[in-house]
């Protein structure tokens, strides 16, 4: 098996109010272990889910109890990062990552995600 550390970015355009989703297909081939994500965007938003196919849930988040973007940044560096997870998320072959964001500046607004991670080759 081959290790090699990988940025993955993912980005998506949510409308005024409304939502969007990220999403990571993991080949079959490989696993995706990720250490944190950094994050910019052109205005606030709430992430409200992250969960894979297989049925794994990273966040208790929803629509109704949403997490603000304003409380994922680290404010000792000014940048919008979450990062340094204690325990990694893995993301399994043949699974997909979604990360479910909803725009709460009321305009559009592009968010980027770049996912710190390792990829596995098996």
């Amino acid at each position: 098996m081959a290790e090699s550390p990988f940025l993955h970015v993912l980005e998506t355009t949510l409308p005024g109010n409304g939502s969007g989703t990220l999403s990571v297909l993991v080949p079959n081939s490989e696993k995706l272990t990720i250490h944190g994500f950094r994050f910019v965007s052109t205005g606030t938003f709430n992430l409200t889910g992250i969960r894979t196919t297989d049925g794994v849930h990273y966040t208790n988040a929803s629509q109704s109890v949403e997490i603000p973007s304003t409380v994922l940044g680290d404010a000792t560096n000014g940048y919008n990062t979450l990062k340094d997870f204690r325990v990694p998320l893995v993301v399994e072959g043949g699974a997909t990552l979604y990360i479910e964001l909803e725009d709460s500046s009321g305009a559009g607004n592009t968010v980027t995600v770049v996912l710190d991670s390792i990829k596995e080759t098996r």
